[in-house]
């Protein structure tokens, strides 16, 4: 399966790339914002997962720095 995410600020577009992909025959929907922190947390987990681990202590003592 292949999906496109699209951001826009007006609701005029987004409203017609729905229509437009309705008329293709194709599924779409708007994501709520709760919909739209849990891609982006994925997105940012999957790309900071570095396979490494870390000394706990370390990391929050430099936290605390901060």
């Amino acid at each position: 399966m292949e999906m496109v995410l699209i951001n826009s600020e007006s609701k005029k577009d987004m409203d017609l790339l729905i229509k437009i992909a309705s008329k293709m025959g194709k599924q779409s929907r708007k994501m709520t914002v709760a919909e739209k922190e849990d891609y982006a947390l994925g997105f940012a987990i999957k790309k900071g997962k570095t396979d490494q681990y870390i000394d706990t202590r370390l990391f929050v003592k430099q936290l605390r720095k901060k």
